[in-house]
């Protein structure tokens, strides 16, 4: 992450958002498609993307134990936590809320 007390970017960061973006993109493609399709395509991405971010929360979480001062702040106490408050009601991020909570 390269802003991490940004609270812009850790919003950026939630798989949610990941997720939802990823969704979005595949729809606006499709549409400049002739054909459609690429469904197998658009649900191997999506499983790469978690994947990864659970690889990226357990390296995470295993620094902050070894040096607890890297641990973020809270969302709360960020600068910019008012506007990031917003991207929690992007398309993206409320889509990707829903994909997680099917699954």
């Amino acid at each position: 992450m390269h802003k991490p007390n940004s609270a812009i970017e850790r919003i950026k960061n939630h798989l949610a958002y990941k997720l939802g973006k990823v969704m979005i993109d595949f729809s606006h493609q499709r549409n400049n498609y002739k054909y459609g399709g690429g469904y197998i395509a658009l649900f191997k991405k999506l499983y790469k993307i978690k994947k990864q971010h659970k690889k990226e929360q357990k390296i995470y979480q295993q620094t902050i134990q070894v040096f607890p001062q890297l641990k973020y702040p809270n969302l709360e106490t960020c600068s910019d936590y008012e506007q990031a408050l917003k991207y929690k009601f992007h398309l993206s991020y409320m889509l990707g809320e829903v994909l997680i909570q099917t699954f």
